[in-house]
């Protein structure tokens, strides 16, 4: 019984990595656990600039400084002021970062699809 449980859980686990190795799902992914993050800024610091926000929200983002740091995560956010923009370059990154590869013009315009219908623009 315990097995059969075991094997459920295993084959469920590897489902969903399936699922978010596509760009598509992985840029959605991503773009709605950081909508989370930017939230929780803004609820944490409300008096914060955007640009705070922004840098507060993509810097806590797991393992972010290993290929975005802070520094260029802020010089961005002062620099174009558009969640969305620092969006699109953290997964554009992280998916670099994590596959080795970097993605196609069409794979890019995929994920940035997904990015614009979560983040809303003015953010």
């Amino acid at each position: 019984m315990v097995w059969i449980i075991l094997g459920i859980i295993v084959l469920l686990l590897i489902l969903k990595w399936r699922s978010m190795s596509k760009p598509k799902n992985f840029a959605k992914g991503v773009a709605k656990a950081q909508l989370k993050a930017y939230q929780t800024a803004q609820i944490r610091h409300p008096n914060a600039s955007k640009a705070e926000l922004i840098t507060e929200a993509i810097s806590s983002r797991l393992y972010a400084s290993s290929y975005y740091p802070t520094e260029i995560i802020k010089q961005d956010a002062e620099k174009h002021e558009s969640y969305r923009h620092s969006m699109q370059m953290l997964v554009w990154l992280e998916f670099t970062y994590l596959t080795g590869n970097t993605p196609t013009s069409d794979v890019l315009s995929l994920m940035h699809e997904q990015i614009d219908s979560i983040i809303p623009e003015d953010l």
